[in-house]
């Protein structure tokens, strides 16, 4: 259905003024032409109706009128059908028997005409399919309802058939989730809700990275059903030989036991330990008495200082960010105390300083001398004339002691973190900062890595930068107080902090990052799980130390098997990035390699991929949280051998239905290219009257 009007900054009456102009202008123009004397005069009056014709449409394009017309379509509900493909449920006994059910019903409802279905797949990611493998090593539902309502929010959604066994490993309790939102789910439970005889570990805890000196710590939690005074032994295995072993004794029904594995120092390196359970008689799977860490032993442990003169929460924040980093030695200090240890320092945070009340010139002096890497967090305790004094000129001039709030636009162009899409929009999201009002003034060389957004326009004005200064020394200002806050509101959005974490974490990197001392650095983690993707950065410059990206870097990865993979890294400028997708379990070897100049570089390394085999650990389908999460969005628990009766069941339910929706169009009259067509006609047709007609 279509409505349409025409709108314009003209009133449409001056249309009617348009007539007599263009009757006044055709009659002046052909009043004494003699060339048309001897134009017969029905010729003659056909030629002054193209030329009326011509002026008349000049001035209707003249006046751009815009037409406006609205379309409204039908919208049939949308019913998101979503299957966990995990591997847990092809470990279940009636596997086969479900996923013909499953593949009988898609065929179904593909031919029905009043619901419009999707159909995805769910586990280690959220994404549209057509086949059915069940191949997943997690079952993740927070990803799954977050991708349902950023898909589908503004959309006629009508109902979430969600087929899974309710077994989740990663992300939160779908029943606390924000993301589920009022959508009706309806629960198909997949897989066996028997409980059987079996022992499994199911759960291992452990530091991925310690520092020599330190001993390696495991915890190890074993559960078992129905095998009460079964006695067997859980081992603990290095490069497969067994170096401790415990006793278990299944003294309930439903029993559950920690065990804790001690190791003494360990040299630098990558380990893997294996803790496996004796295998006992009759029970279910054996598949689930084993489990592995893979734990790297490093010594190059960084210490950090947060130098302070007054308590603020954001100093918490950064503390608690920055020693989720395993190779972080986070100290508090005050300036006095920093000042002593700054000589052990790797970098240093100084939060609102110099301040007021404390100039902290013996640390800065200090901080000069041995020029230590610092991040200077500004905020309204700040003295900035002091602070301006550090550098050689003025960085921030204060035009009064206003303050106003900022937002954080992260500089895309160059991307410095490599952040996902996912930590930009999460980042982007946070709460402003409270920022002093003036004028910045930052060296045309440093990197920008936030820019503030007040109100909702993006300035020139930087929140986050760093630069080199001081004969390589790396300096990072952040022009703002508040990030506690940055915290809070995530863990409100995601119960969790992971991206806030990240953040802090990659500015402490950035800030110890190279002190241009190589001229070719790649970096990446050494431990990925099965399912991440690996992902690698490097840095490259040129003999005056500047960053460049116009070589070309190749990278080749081999693993165990000696199967060669090669990559070339993107640019992103000014930096490197290569993101070299999922690896098979195993250990790899890469080296990168490029030229600058007739100038070979080089970089070698190792990294592991470790195995993911969580969805072994437990195969009892949780009808409880599949019935609970139906109840709780107003849906229903339905039988898989009610399939075919889901059609009719959201039939019944007065609230997915269908919807109209209007959607105005705006076109104005130079985009339709026929009326220049025409124009151009109405012209060559009453030039070729005159020419052949008359005496032109």
């Amino acid at each position: 259905m279509l409505a349409f009007q025409i709108v314009s900054d003209t009133s449409l009456w001056f249309l009617l003024i348009a007539i007599p102009i263009a009757i006044a202008l055709t009659w002046y123009f052909y009043k004494n032409d003699a060339s048309l004397n001897e134009m017969h005069d029905k010729t003659k009056i056909l030629a002054q109706i193209l030329r009326f014709s011509t002026i008349f449409l000049l001035f209707i394009l003249l006046l751009s009128p815009i037409f406006k017309w609205y379309k409204t379509q039908i919208k049939k509900p949308i019913i998101v059908v979503a299957i966990d493909q995990s591997e847990s449920i092809k470990l279940n006994p009636f596997y086969t028997s479900q996923k013909n059910k499953i593949l009988q019903f898609i065929k179904h409802i593909k031919s029905n005409p009043d619901y419009d279905f999707k159909i995805i797949g769910f586990g280690n990611k959220v994404r549209p399919i057509d086949t059915l493998n069940f191949s997943d090593k997690i079952t993740n539902f927070s990803n799954l309802f977050e991708y349902i309502q950023d898909q589908y929010e503004f959309e006629n959604l009508g109902a979430v058939l969600l087929f899974s066994d309710g077994i989740y490993n990663h992300g939160q309790n779908p029943l606390y989730l924000t993301s589920i939102g009022l959508t009706p789910i309806y629960s198909i439970c997949l897989g066996d809700t028997s409980i059987k005889k079996d022992i499994w570990i199911d759960k291992l805890n452990y530091n991925s990275k310690v520092f020599t000196g330190n001993n390696i710590r495991i915890q190890v939690t074993v559960k078992a059903n129905k095998l009460i005074g079964t006695k067997t032994k859980i081992h603990l295995l290095k490069d497969k030989e067994i170096i401790q072993s415990q006793p278990i004794y299944v003294n309930k029904n439903q029993y559950y036991q920690t065990f804790n594995f001690i190791i003494g120092n360990e040299k630098e390196g990558i380990y893997k330990y294996s803790l496996k359970i004796d295998h006992v008689e009759k029970e279910y799977s054996i598949r689930n008495n084993i489990s592995t860490a893979i734990i790297q032993v490093s010594s190059d442990k960084r210490n950090i200082i947060i130098a302070t003169n007054a308590p603020h929460p954001d100093i918490g924040a950064i503390k608690s960010a920055l020693e989720t980093n395993p190779s972080f030695k986070v100290s508090l200090l005050s300036p006095e105390q920093a000042s002593d240890s700054i000589i052990n320092a790797h970098a240093i945070i100084l939060y609102q300083l110099p301040a007021k009340q404390n100039s902290a010139s013996l640390l800065l002096k200090n901080i000069i001398t041995k020029k230590t890497p610092t991040l200077f967090v500004i905020g309204t305790q700040n003295h900035l004339q002091q602070f301006n004094e550090y550098f050689p000129k003025p960085i921030l001039i204060a035009k009064s002691n206003q303050t106003e709030d900022a937002y954080l636009s992260i500089n895309k162009a160059e991307n410095f973190f490599n952040l996902s899409d996912e930590s930009i929009e999460t980042i982007e999201s946070y709460p402003p900062l409270l920022v002093n009002y003036g004028d910045y003034k930052l060296n045309p060389n440093a990197d920008i890595v936030l820019y503030q957004k007040i109100k909702q326009i993006v300035t020139s004005k930087p929140l986050l930068a760093f630069d080199i200064w001081q004969e390589n020394q790396k300096i990072g200002i952040l022009f703002g107080e508040g990030l506690y806050r940055w915290r809070l509101a995530e863990f409100a959005k995601k119960q969790q902090n992971t991206i806030f974490y990240e953040f802090i974490n990659k500015i402490a990197l950035y800030l110890l990052a190279n002190q241009k001392k190589e001229r070719f650095i790649v970096r990446n983690q050494q431990i990925f799980n099965e399912f991440d993707p690996i992902t690698f950065e490097a840095e490259l410059y040129n003999k005056s130390y500047e960053a460049i990206n116009n070589a070309e870097i190749n990278i080749s990865i081999t693993s165990a098997q000696n199967k060669t993979y090669n990559f070339i890294f993107d640019k992103n400028n000014p930096y490197y990035a290569l993101n070299a997708g999922q690896f098979p379990a195993g250990e790899y070897r890469w080296t990168a390699f490029t030229e600058v100049a007739n100038e070979k570089f080089k970089q070698s390394g190792i990294f592991i991929v470790h195995a993911e085999n969580i969805e072994t650990i437990n195969t009892i389908a949780d009808l409880s949280l599949m019935q609970q999460l139906a109840i709780r969005t107003g849906g229903q628990l339905i039988s898989i051998d009610s399939l075919q009766q889901f059609t009719n069941i959201i039939k019944n339910n007065p609230n997915i239905i269908p919807i109209s929706q209007s959607e105005e169009n705006f076109t104005t009259l130079i985009d339709f290219k026929w009326i220049l067509i025409v124009i151009t006609l109405l012209i060559g047709i009453e030039w070729f009257l005159r020419r052949y007609f008359g005496s032109l």
